[in-house]
């Protein structure tokens, strides 16, 4: 899938966060963290447009490993959690579970594309496929574009259920 329909899907996370009970003023910094969690995995691949974020710094981890492994494994999903969990969710309750999930959801929906993932990467290196042939999508097709109207809706309709949580408009000069 197409970097924008990562981010926007990943953004989601934060529904996660209702659930928690700490949707507050940092649900906006928690969407972003969903969605930089959704690009993540392309850590590796230096064509992604995280790299362009990160500057070109991350370059050399496009040599550690082959795309779609270890970066897009379930293994590394676990250690993202349980360190952001760590160091993290204490002092900003809700962070883990969104950059978590929205790395998750990442390495989900490029298992519905052709070129599958190797999810359980180092101990089997088999590549899978979360849906059957006939049913996967190229990268920037029409179920590209339809995953990133639903997350784009997604977080639309979040915010708006949402917005009294986190916009005080009594602060607001109107």
């Amino acid at each position: 899938m197409k970097w924008y329909t990562h981010a926007a899907i990943g953004a989601n996370a934060v529904w996660l966060t209702t659930l928690l009970g700490v949707v507050d003023e940092r649900a906006p910094l928690l969407i972003g963290l969903g969605a930089l969690g959704a690009l993540l995995p392309d850590i590796d691949a230096t064509q992604a447009k995280i790299h362009f974020i990160g500057g070109g710094f991350l370059k050399p981890l496009g040599q550690l490993s082959y795309h779609r492994r270890f970066f897009h494994s379930l293994l590394m999903v676990a250690l993202l959690g349980l360190v952001s969990y760590l160091f993290l969710e204490h002092y900003f309750p809700g962070v883990s579970v969104c950059l978590t999930f929205g790395y998750l959801s990442h390495t989900l929906i490029d298992g519905f594309n052709f070129k599958g993932v190797y999810y359980l990467f180092p101990f089997v290196k088999k590549e899978y496929h979360l849906l059957p042939q006939w049913l996967r999508t190229p990268i920037g097709g029409l179920a590209d574009h339809l995953l990133f109207i639903a997350g784009i809706a997604g977080i639309t309709i979040f915010l708006l259920l949402y917005q009294n949580y986190f916009i005080n408009f009594n602060a607001l000069p109107l």
